[in-house]
């Protein structure tokens, strides 16, 4: 299973995400994306995503931008009736995030600061901040939610990784959410976004399975490792498909892929050396062979 990380496109993700927020700031109905879903390039970091974030934030022409657009929150069809996604608006994080950063503007507006850039960046920091303590996060497990087993034969081990190996390689889709998302966007076809429900529905099959495993006590970390890595995957395959309805949410659920990514990686890493170690030895025709492939 190859696994890799396109770096340039974790930025520009972050940099449409952006975009797609000042665009719906004003309870408008379009936003774009993109993401990443594999294993071997350094990614981007959370830090870098939120710096150009905020530079892109106090442009010359953020005002321009960020207040052409439509001030209306709901979409009429065309008996005049109001649209199921607009109805549902309210409840997302970027509406949310719009009220907070339409206020803090007001606040600006009041004080004669709009065209202050120190103070615009601090207002975009400030919401940026506030959303992600308020977005959902992706689920966390422990110890305490797999099945634990104290034999650590090499029987017992040597089951356990081609177990863990198959279902991955049953489940995990080949697709790459990152594509999916970037021809969505390039073409203007958001209908395109339904392909990455095949990655969702492999990722929750996927988490499904690898807690009902028996896991030999010596492999519990990373077992928990290699569960909580593709939770964040799941988090943000998630916020990609539903870039429309919450592009905020899906800002917040990049920042957190590249530790999905590492804490993936990390658990897979942790499986393979300590398969090394207790010489356990598994065929390049044995799905537990996946262990053998991934390198840091």
């Amino acid at each position: 299973m190859a696994l890799s990380y396109p770096h340039r496109q974790t930025i520009i993700i972050g940099a449409v995400c952006l975009v797609a927020i000042a665009a719906v700031a004003f309870y408008t109905q379009r936003s774009h994306m993109t993401t990443a879903s594999h294993l071997d390039v350094q990614p981007a970091t959370h830090e870098q995503v939120s710096e150009d974030l905020s530079l892109a934030s106090t442009s010359t022409n953020w005002q321009k931008d960020f207040f052409a657009v439509s001030t209306t929150t709901s979409t009429k069809n065309n008996s005049g009736t109001t649209s199921g996604t607009a109805k549902n608006a309210s409840s997302t994080l970027t509406d949310k995030m719009s009220k907070d950063f339409f206020a803090r503007y007001m606040v600006l507006k009041q004080a004669g600061q709009t065209t202050n850039d120190a103070s615009v960046k601090d207002a975009v920091s400030q919401t940026i901040a506030n959303a992600a303590s308020s977005a959902t996060p992706p689920k966390t497990y422990s110890t305490s939610d797999i099945r634990v087993t104290n034999d650590v034969s090499s029987s017992a081990i040597h089951t356990y990784a081609n177990t863990v190996a198959s279902i991955m390689l049953t489940y995990i889709s080949k697709l790459d959410p990152t594509e999916i998302a970037t021809d969505a966007l390039d073409n203007q076809t958001p209908e395109k976004l339904s392909e990455i429900d095949p990655i969702i529905s492999g990722y929750q099959k996927t988490i499904a399975e690898l807690l009902a495993v028996n896991v030999p006590q010596d492999l519990s970390g990373s077992h928990v490792d290699i569960l909580n890595g593709l939770s964040i995957l799941l988090y943000t395959s998630q916020g990609l498909r539903h870039i429309q309805d919450d592009s905020a949410q899906a800002m917040i659920a990049l920042g957190v892929y590249p530790t999905g990514q590492d804490t993936l990686k990390s658990g897979l890493l942790d499986t393979k050396e300590y398969l090394s170690a207790q010489n356990i030895q598994i065929t390049s025709t044995e799905p537990g062979y996946l262990f053998f492939t991934i390198v840091q």
